[in-house]
C-alpha cells in the first residue's frame, strides 16, 4: 500500500477543538474527497485538483513547501485516482494513516535549542520556539498564546482521537529553520508507533 506525507495546517474552532486543514480543505476522519467533479482519470490527470503528498518523509523535510506549514506532518494513504509524479502523488482520494509528533524540535526564530513552547500569535499558526526567543516575541508581540510541552501533546492526543489515527513518533528529523539538509541516518533512525 502506498503511504504519503503531508504538512498540514494547525486550526481550532470557536470552542478550541484542533483539526486539520490543507488549502480550503478541511480534513476528516477516514475518507477525504477532492473538489474535482465525478469525471474519468483522463479529466484528473489533466487537472490540478485533488490531494498532494510527497513519496517520502525525508522528501517532505527537504522541501521549501514544508516550511510554510506545519507544525503538522501526517502520513496518508492516497486511492482512488492516483496520479504519480517524480517526488509525489496527487489523489482522487485520501486517508490519514498517522500523526508524526516531534519533541526535538529545533527553534523556528533563531534555529537554535530545543524548542519547548509553542506559540500561537492572534490569528496565526503555532510555530515552535525556544525560551529565549518566546520572551522577545512576549515583549515585542500581544497577544500571544503560549502552549508548553503539556498542553501540546493534549492537542495532539485530541487530532489522533478525532482522527483516529496513531501518533508517531519523528527523532529529530524536522531540520532548523532555513536548514533543509536530512541525513540519511536519520531518515532510517526509523519510526516508533505510541
Amino acid at each position: 500500500m502506498e503511504r504519503g506525507y503531508k504538512a498540514l495546517h494547525l486550526a481550532f474552532t470557536k470552542e478550541g477543538e484542533p483539526y486539520l486543514q490543507s488549502g480550503t480543505h478541511t480534513w476528516v476522519s477516514g475518507e477525504n474527497i477532492s473538489d474535482f467533479p465525478e469525471k474519468g482519470r483522463e479529466e484528473f490527470e489533466k487537472s490540478s485538483h485533488g490531494f498532494y503528498a510527497k513519496k517520502t518523509l525525508g522528501g517532505l523535510i527537504s522541501d521549501r513547501y514544508y516550511q510554510q506549514y506545519g507544525p503538522i506532518t501526517v502520513e496518508l494513504i492516497p486511492y482512488g485516482t492516483v496520479v504519480h509524479g517524480s517526488e509525489g502523488y496527487r489523489s482522487k482520494k485520501a486517508r490519514l494513516s498517522g500523526i508524526f509528533y516531534d519533541k526535538g524540535l529545533a527553534c523556528y526564530v533563531c534555529g537554535k535549542g530545543e524548542a519547548k513552547w509553542m506559540i500561537s500569535p492572534e490569528g496565526a499558526e503555532p510555530i515552535a520556539v525556544c525560551e529565549s526567543c518566546l520572551k522577545l516575541i512576549k515583549k515585542a508581540v500581544s497577544p500571544v498564546k503560549s502552549l508548553g510541552e503539556k498542553e501540546w501533546e493534549e492537542i495532539l492526543q485530541k487530532l489522533s482521537k478525532k482522527y483516529k489515527v496513531p501518533l508517531i513518533h519523528m527523532p529529530s528529523l524536522k531540520p532548523a529553520f532555513g536548514d533543509t539538509r536530512v541525513t540519511k541516518a536519520q531518515i532510517k533512525a526509523g519510526f516508533k508507533y505510541n
